[in-house]
């Protein structure tokens, strides 16, 4: 990679490092996840876990594209259509720390057949390796911007910061909303029945409620908001799919928490997300590190 630009230095929220890091630790093969944040004043605040469908192994790896979606969704019912996919994290084998020829290509194609429009935003690439060499091997996130003439990629500096760190919310105050997403609406009729439940009952009792589904309307997830506590509950409608479980949204305004749950007899979804918004501090479940443990 040959005559790199002036480093650029990004904003990042630290719980998505912990996420990356914990996700690797997890998965022995290659893994991939998305991206978000802010493009104005770029600035990374979420790091996605690979979907239950992702695949994942020593030679490959692809993503799950109906998670990403819904999960996106959720993230942007939160802030208001402010935030978009800024590109991927991607687990690498042995010490190669930067972008392969195949992640150039992906790159390329993000941006020629996918409509990706640098002028709006960066975007970037995340290598993670670690080096067992060393006495205490530890991740090391090594990231990249695409270059504009799409020749290669720039090295940029991520600068990991507490969610409410001021660099952190000016970007994400700074970005316009954008109007090209559509409004998220709710119609109970058209849900399944798992959701008609606990949707009146929350209403009653004056949390927040939107429905998402997925592409193919096998995944769907509840978004529950009440104060500073948000959350998505997914679940899939196919047999032998992934058991349900719940997406934290509120620990920070920009953290992020995958948890498989697994409800009692008799307990509703309504009872399940009740529990966890009234432990969500502190609760020895909501800060467990496993996804879909």
């Amino acid at each position: 990679m040959i005559g790199y630009s002036i480093v650029q230095e990004i904003p990042a929220v630290r719980s998505g490092l912990a996420l990356i890091e914990r996700e690797c630790e997890r998965q022995s093969g290659e893994v991939v996840g998305l991206l978000v944040g802010t493009c104005h004043q770029p600035a990374l605040l979420y790091a996605f876990p690979p979907g239950p469908n992702a695949e994942t192994s020593r030679l490959r790896c692809s993503s799950d594209p109906d998670f990403d979606q819904l999960l996106l969704k959720t993230v942007q019912l939160r802030h208001g259509n402010k935030v978009h996919v800024l590109g991927y994290w991607h687990k690498h084998p042995g010490r190669f720390t930067t972008p392969s020829l195949g992640d150039l290509r992906q790159a390329v194609q993000m941006v020629k057949k996918e409509g990706w429009d640098l002028s709006v935003g960066p975007l970037l690439v995340v290598i993670v390796t670690r080096d067992e060499r060393t006495a205490k091997p530890a991740w090391k996130a090594s990231a990249f911007k695409l270059r504009k003439d799409l020749t290669g990629f720039d090295p940029v500096f991520l600068l990991w910061l507490d969610e409410n760190h001021e660099k952190i919310i000016r970007c994400l105050e700074s970005e316009k909303v954008d109007m090209r997403i559509p409004p998220i609406g709710l119609n109970p009729t058209a849900l399944p029945s798992q959701f008609r439940e606990p949707v009146h009952y929350l209403e009653t009792l004056g949390f927040q409620i939107r429905i998402l589904s997925g592409k193919n309307r096998k995944q769907f997830a509840l978004y529950v908001a009440q104060g500073h506590a948000a959350f998505a509950f997914i679940f899939s409608l196919e047999k032998g799919g992934p058991k349900e479980f719940l997406v934290d949204l509120g620990g920070g305004e920009h953290t992020l928490c995958c948890t498989g749950v697994q409800r009692q007899p008799g307990e509703s979804i309504a009872d399940l997300i009740i529990k966890f918004s009234r432990a969500r501090r502190g609760s020895p479940i909501l800060s467990a590190t496993g996804y879909l443990s």
